[in-house]
């Protein structure tokens, strides 16, 4: 595994292991719930041990099986009904999206905290354009040009469901990139 995906790796192990965890309490409290005579009967206590044991096996099965992985955070995904959904952490960490159209050259900016670098160049890879400045505490990933805006923004911003503050900013702004697109306009 390479090194860059340790991160990475880590957090979905952790982020497994609460899921499993989060079940195992669920499954142990609805059986004492439900049986509560019986839960603290030997028997019981025995099946709750059991249950303990097996989902202790899938979190150390999972972990195990994770490192036969290559491992990479996508703060970006499809959903089913082609809908592209943003992580929550992604949520929490973009600052600010602003969409301009300067000297012919449309542009997106997406700024971040420097601590949440991470994110940022995930979000630079899943666009495959664009560069990071870094700027006091902030870090900015501009994509700049009609041909990566058109091929590589605009196909994955579609399919995002933007807030209604930025949903008509992003809009006009798609609207004058086609437009200029469509007259010849194409850049890098």
């Amino acid at each position: 595994m390479r090194k860059h995906n340790r991160s990475e790796h880590d957090v979905l192990s952790k982020s497994l292991s609460r899921r499993v965890s989060h079940l195992m309490v669920q499954v142990l409290s609805k059986f004492e719930e439900v049986f509560p005579g019986e839960a603290e009967s030997p028997d019981g206590r025995r099946l709750k041990h059991d249950w303990k044991n097996a989902f202790n096996d899938v979190i150390r099965a999972s972990r195990d099986e994770l490192n036969d992985y290559d491992v990479h955070y996508r703060p970006l995904r499809l959903q089913d009904d082609n809908i592209l959904a943003m992580t929550r952490t992604l949520m929490e960490t973009v600052q600010s999206i602003s969409f301009d159209i300067d000297d012919a050259e449309p542009s997106i900016v997406i700024k971040v905290q420097k601590s949440k670098g991470r994110v940022l160049e995930a979000i630079r890879s899943e666009f495959d354009c664009g560069m990071i400045v870094e700027q006091d505490d902030v870090l900015s990933l501009l994509i700049r040009g009609t041909d990566d805006i058109v091929k590589s923004v605009i196909p994955i911003m579609d399919k995002y469901r933007l807030s209604d503050g930025v949903r008509g900013q992003y809009r006009t702004w798609r609207a004058t990139v086609f437009s200029r697109y469509s007259n010849g306009g194409r850049n890098g």
